[in-house]
């Protein structure tokens, strides 16, 4: 069955071309910081938010018609936010690079580039836009590539969400080398359905696997008790985007 997901992998190889044709190179680029905060932004006691700065998904269409990157982060930021996620990808989430770089300005927040990225050109370009952080989808990707995805980022200062959906996942998962953060997703990338359980379930069985890493809990949050329920299966974070926008007052809970 054809997915939402073929099409997007489909434009981000096209777009991986035309970015190594244009892309130019210059990682001696000054940044304000050199090293991420964004692990340390997450290891703070308690459960830390992830506010995503999102204006529409394949899925949902336009999730927030008065989207302003610029008032959401304002807003999350004083809202006990601990990072922002920022949508990067244009054709299927109606994001942009800008909306990234206009925040990194202004704010001095953690940011996670939230796209598919499948190619090291991707990470300098993360690195160069102002990401503190870089999402990697182990679904779309065999073992070598995350691998040197999640080098690449290192070597650049930068941290790593690496997000698993799966028990075939987990099975790439346990490969990797230097693991640091994990991200388990409730939703299906092929159907883009959400599970709320899925995220317990997964951390539940690989806890014991990664002492020492930060799990980050994705999808479909829109209650106070699913954030308690996280809080007892000790996840370090949670990453909520349409629940700030349809629920405001859950970031009450964060304050």
């Amino acid at each position: 069955m054809h997915s939402i997901l073929e099409d997007i992998l489909k434009y981000k190889k096209d777009y991986v071309k035309q970015l190594k044709s244009s892309f130019v190179r210059d990682l001696s680029m000054e940044r304000s910081h050199k090293k991420s905060r964004f692990f340390e932004a997450l290891s703070q006691p308690g459960l830390s938010l992830i506010s995503e700065i999102k204006k529409a998904s394949p899925s949902k269409g336009l999730i927030n018609p008065d989207f302003n990157p610029l008032d959401l982060a304002h807003h999350f930021e004083k809202g006990g936010s601990s990072a922002f996620s920022i949508l990067t990808d244009e054709p299927f989430f109606q994001g942009k690079n800008d909306y990234l770089m206009s925040v990194n300005k202004v704010s001095s927040m953690p940011i996670l580039r939230k796209d598919f990225i499948l190619d090291p050109i991707q990470v300098e370009e993360s690195y160069h836009i102002g990401a503190d952080a870089i999402l990697i989808i182990l679904a779309i990707l065999d073992v070598d590539q995350a691998q040197e995805l999640i080098d690449k980022a290192y070597e650049l200062g930068m941290d790593v969400l690496i997000e698993i959906h799966s028990e075939e996942d987990v099975a790439c998962l346990r490969k990797l080398s230097d693991v640091r953060i994990i991200g388990v997703n409730n939703r299906d990338l092929h159907s883009f359905d959400v599970d709320i359980n899925r995220s317990l379930h997964i951390k539940e069985t690989i806890y014991e696997e990664f002492p020492g890493c930060l799990f980050v809990a994705e999808s479909g949050y829109h209650s106070v008790q699913q954030l308690d329920g996280l809080s007892e299966y000790q996840f370090d974070a949670v990453l909520i985007g349409e629940g700030l926008i349809k629920e405001p007052s859950l970031l009450d809970y964060f304050k």
